[in-house]
């Protein structure tokens, strides 16, 4: 584990860096070379583990959130109802750069307005649970300063470890009398995208108009997606935030909400738990893939990228791609919503 983390963590010290990075595997995944590694069998010296992960990981794109808006600050639509800070993360901002752009999206069309402030870094998860408490309070320190000079009402959080981690500042720098007070307040604003879009009024309206207005009586019947969701074991027990996704997936009318027997239990991503000990983290995604086969769900949904990435590992394995859909909750939102 410790040279595991010894790899990783210059990545994550600097965005620029891990943007950069993130060019490298993007070139990797869109040349070709991925499909001819496969075809070859290239990486077959890696643990088997490693290469369902190669094989699952999705798109990276070295643009990041705010290239791709072309902004750091975007406006709400109608009427306006408060302003956002969105955290954009490190591994969320290369490999799920489009759940970033889509949370920035549905952020708006709720009616917030969205500044990403670009002097802002890595959560420090990495280095706090890796006992490097240091760095942490120095990403924490940093987070702080580029929030409050944004003057927002809220941080949104679309990533369950991440937020975890930024509501925790306060905890963090309880000792440090110069950074304390404003820690707490920081902690105080942070709130998944979930939370702030159920605050909306427009959000709620919005369901409504598309679903009764948007297609006439002589249409198709809309097909009832059969969804589940699986709990970030951090939004749900750090964040006390397990409701929120599910409230929102109760507003939409045209799927079938099975609960997952479980949910509360852990995936076996747990961080990287997968990376360094796969056997086991194998036999609780496995148990967990059984309960996910008896809802007869076609899509499940997660609030976090590494369970997300487990879910789809747990996919993989059980050869299920044609019948089963992993999703993060924003990009499922999005694609019912934002027609």
């Amino acid at each position: 584990m410790k040279r595991l983390h010894k790899l990783v963590k210059p990545a994550f010290k600097s965005h620029s860096r891990m943007l950069s990075l993130s060019v490298l595997l993007e070139k990797y995944q869109r040349s070709g070379l991925q499909r001819y590694a496969a075809k070859k069998r290239l990486l077959r010296f890696l643990p088997v583990h490693m290469q369902t992960l190669e094989r699952i990981l999705p798109q990276a794109d070295s643009q990041g959130v705010v290239r791709r808006m072309n902004t750091s600050l975007l406006p709400a639509k109608g009427k306006r109802i408060g302003t956002v800070g969105m955290f954009r993360g490190c591994i969320m901002d290369v490999l799920f750069t489009e759940t970033n752009v889509n949370t920035v999206n549905l952020l708006r069309e709720s009616g917030y307005d969205v500044v990403i402030p670009e002097a802002q870094g890595c959560c420090g998860a990495l280095f706090s649970h890796s006992g490097d408490l240091s760095t942490a309070r120095e990403f924490a320190k940093k987070n702080i300063q580029a929030f409050a000079e944004a003057k927002v009402d809220y941080i949104a959080s679309n990533a369950g470890g991440c937020g975890a981690m930024l509501i925790e500042y306060d905890h963090l720098l309880k000792d440090n009398t110069e950074w304390s007070e404003q820690a707490e307040r920081f902690s105080e604003k942070i709130k998944d995208i979930s939370e702030l879009l159920l605050r909306s009024e427009r959000w709620k309206s919005l369901i409504t108009t598309d679903h009764e207005h948007g297609y006439s009586e002589s249409a198709e019947p809309i097909p009832q997606d059969t969804v589940t969701y699986q709990d970030s074991c951090h939004l749900r027990n750090v964040m006390k935030g397990g409701r929120g996704p599910r409230q929102l997936l109760h507003l939409l009318p045209d799927l079938n909400y099975v609960e997952l027997e479980g949910a509360e239990g852990c995936c076996g991503s747990a961080g990287i738990y997968n990376l360094v000990q796969p056997k086991m983290a194998n036999d609780i995604l496995d148990r967990k893939m059984d309960k996910v086969n008896e809802t007869g769900a076609s899509v499940v949904l997660t609030s976090n990228p590494g369970c997300l990435l487990q879910m789809k590992i747990g996919v993989e394995r059980e050869q299920a791609q044609d019948r089963l859909k992993v999703m993060h909750v924003v990009d499922y939102f999005a694609e019912k919503v934002m027609k």
